[in-house]
């Protein structure tokens, strides 16, 4: 159960009021400040009661929607949950430290294996064997043209229209 804390209306403070005399101030309850001249009122104290609302603040057919869809947020929700926890765990089996989120001079040295980190990192949050995680890939068709540059050499031919047809089955 989450407190959360609510400024009711009643609790912001009143306007400020024009400056007056003493004399009229203090024949109204007020109190006067003697150092600045000035009317001071109490301001009322803030509460941290929930706000009570007197209807419903929504029409009654979106009212019966929110209700009728509740059980589709909750497995949104019990979805966000899993996947949080599971992004947690990654990122404690990688080690990622606050060393991990420094400066770097770019030169590759004493970079503590961030980019190692992030790698094996994303590795385990999509399931795979490894990964290759930088912010020069512009796009995943940029990453996957690197892939076959790297394993394609001149004269090689790619079968991936038979690939694709056994995907599709």
């Amino acid at each position: 159960m989450a407190l959360s804390c609510a400024a009711t209306a009643a609790s912001y403070p009143a306007p400020l009021q024009p400056r007056r005399r003493a004399s009229r101030a203090s024949s109204r309850g007020s109190a006067v400040c003697p150092a600045r001249r000035r009317t001071v009122t109490p301001r009322p104290a803030l509460s941290c009661a929930a706000p009570v609302y007197t209807a419903h603040p929504f029409a009654p057919e979106v009212a019966e929607a929110a209700d009728s869809l509740s059980s589709e947020f909750r497995e949104v929700d019990n979805l966000v949950a899993r996947n949080s926890a599971r992004v947690l765990k990654a990122f404690q089996n990688a080690r990622v430290g606050s060393h991990h989120f420094g400066g770097c001079t770019g030169y590759g040295h004493d970079e503590g294996g961030g980019r190692e980190a992030l790698d094996s990192l994303f590795a385990e949050i999509v399931g795979a064997e490894s990964a290759i995680v930088r912010s020069q890939f512009f796009s995943g068709t940029h990453a996957i043209t690197c892939a076959l540059f790297a394993f394609l050499r001149p004269g090689d031919e790619q079968l991936l229209e038979l690939l694709m047809t056994l995907w599709r089955k």
